[in-house]
């Protein structure tokens, strides 16, 4: 499965390097397959759409098994990624391996490892705000940790335990000071604000476009307030 964002040049890839085996009786929806996957289905369309960069993370039902991954999982995964990076690295494609709302990669120091395991300039990291906030104690030095492996970033509220649905200003994420932070860090790369629609809600086009316009303009007057200037 495929998201792809024109404007951006940024390709959101359902990628499932690997999941620990279950039982069918528990879960049927989970493969109980142990062969690492990787991006040979999903590149050709990448090249196609002239992507150069694409966000591998699992899918729904593999960050279930993720949560609590053994060793041969996290091994299979780690196998998944470098068979992807090399993929990637031929087609001239970079790999951003997303900061997740799971504790696997929930932090950027979490996710140095694999930068460490996979050596190429075409395996980055793409951080998000809401989730190492809800994973972190110190966000400001896990960006100062990966920011020379960080494309771009995630803006996204949360709460403890949830990563979704939250409001923009009704979460913990502490956006001024992450942005102050990033100023001083020099990071001039992109910023994707993510939300998620609220399917107990119903609304109107008009006001689902008034919600992200509020959002927009809230994550612009926090960038404001830690110096930052806001293209017009």
């Amino acid at each position: 499965m495929l998201k792809v964002l024109p404007s951006f040049g940024v390709v959101f890839v359902l990628l499932a390097p690997t999941v620990t085996e279950v039982e069918p009786e528990s879960d049927p929806e989970l493969s109980s397959s142990k062969e690492p996957l990787a991006l040979n289905e999903p590149l050709p369309l990448l090249l196609a759409l002239n992507i150069k960069v694409a966000l591998p993370f699992p899918s729904t039902k593999q960050l279930r098994p993720l949560q609590l991954s053994d060793e041969e999982t996290k091994a299979l995964f780690l196998e998944g990624m470098k068979k992807s990076v090399e993929m990637a690295s031929h087609a001239g494609v970079i790999l951003a391996m997303e900061i997740m709302d799971t504790p696997f990669v929930g932090t950027i120091l979490r996710a140095m490892h694999y930068i460490k395991e996979i050596r190429s300039p075409y395996f980055k990291i793409y951080p998000d705000m809401g989730n190492l906030t809800q994973f972190s104690a110190d966000v400001e030095s896990e960006f100062e940790l990966g920011i020379s492996e960080t494309v771009a970033i995630h803006v996204k509220e949360t709460n403890p335990g949830v990563f979704k649905c939250v409001p923009f200003g009704e979460g913990t994420v502490r956006f001024t000071d992450i942005f102050k932070k990033l100023k001083d860090l020099n990071y001039t790369g992109m910023f994707l604000i993510e939300m998620w629609a609220d399917n107990t809600k119903k609304q109107t086009m008009e006001e689902a476009v008034e919600t992200i316009r509020q959002a927009r303009l809230f994550v612009e007057d926090k960038m404001e307030q830690a110096g930052i200037k806001v293209p017009a």
